[in-house]
């Protein structure tokens, strides 16, 4: 069922619930030493199992942490524990485990993963948190990875100093469903770009503010890709609620026969289909635009 995009206007951020229907894939930003990234969701009620990696790619983690309900020891003993892990040169290195479980199968859960340069603190909820040494020496992380049984959650605080955007991929948004990304534009961005399909060559919505203060002329410009060719543009002036160094909000829906943008002045822009997707499975986000949070959204 399409959302009810008036009532979505006052407040999208509450309106929906999440739920990455096949994980999510997060690459092409940056975190530095102290910088933290946020999972929240809902373990699945038959989970046997959720696992979080975070690392320079998917062969080089940092950190693999996998919580396992019902894990059965080299003693036979059956208990929850939480097993932590790190993977270098797809090579994976000593397991630590934590008994110190405060997980349940179909409970809420908050995570935080602070990347120091020695280690990685997670905190957990109700004040649980434990390290695990930086065994690969990492300054920076720039893959996560999030699977199906941690069911949603916004992907908070994708704090980025060097690099800007970020790339999503190993998700199913359906009609009905909605994407929303939080941040900040730079002082002096010339444009930024969200794009949101298939693939980086099918593309059903590339939508792109530009600034021109000095010809007096912001606009926004969205287009589609096919198979690597662009189609037609759009450009709509009379709609632009975005400044230079202001914050944003966004909200793309998408609907069966078109994507509904909804701008932070409670202007929407509506696009059509034309590529006739039925799931939506890219998203990246370019240009003078630094990212906070990214979520995913099912009616």
């Amino acid at each position: 069922m399409d959302p009810v995009l008036g009532s979505a206007l006052i407040d999208p951020w509450t309106r929906f619930h999440a739920k990455p229907m096949n994980g999510l894939v997060a690459t092409d930003f940056v975190l530095m030493h102290g910088d933290t990234v946020q999972v929240k969701g809902r373990i699945s009620s038959d989970a046997k199992d959720f696992v979080v990696n975070l690392g320079r790619d998917r062969n080089n983690l940092v950190l693999h942490f996998n919580p396992r309900f019902d894990y059965q020891t080299d003693e036979n003993t059956i208990l929850n524990t939480i097993v932590c892990n790190s993977l270098q040169d797809s090579v994976w290195g000593k397991e630590q485990r934590i008994t110190d479980f405060p997980f349940e199968q179909g409970a809420k859960v908050q995570l935080s993963f602070i990347f120091l340069s020695a280690e990685i603190k997670v905190k957990l909820a109700e004040g649980h948190e434990f390290t695990f040494p930086n065994r690969l020496g990492l300054k920076t992380i720039s893959y996560i990875k999030q699977p199906p049984s941690l069911l949603g959650g916004p992907w908070a605080h994708l704090i980025s100093r060097t690099k800007t955007g970020v790339v999503a991929t190993e998700f199913q948004v359906l009609h009905g469903d909605m994407v929303q990304i939080k941040g900040r534009i730079l002082p002096d961005a010339k444009e930024f770009v969200v794009k949101l399909g298939q693939d980086p060559e099918n593309l059903v919505l590339h939508f792109n503010p530009h600034f021109d203060p000095q010809k007096c002329r912001n606009t926004i410009v969205c287009n589609s890709k096919e198979n690597g060719l662009w189609g037609e543009e759009e450009e709509s002036i009379s709609k632009f609620p975005f400044e230079q160094g202001g914050r944003v909000q966004l909200s793309f829906a998408f609907l069966t026969s078109e994507i509904m943008v909804l701008l932070d002045d409670k202007h929407e822009i509506s696009f059509p289909n034309r590529l006739g997707l039925r799931v939506l499975e890219y998203m990246a986000v370019e240009g003078g635009f630094r990212i906070r949070a990214l979520r995913f959204l099912e009616s």
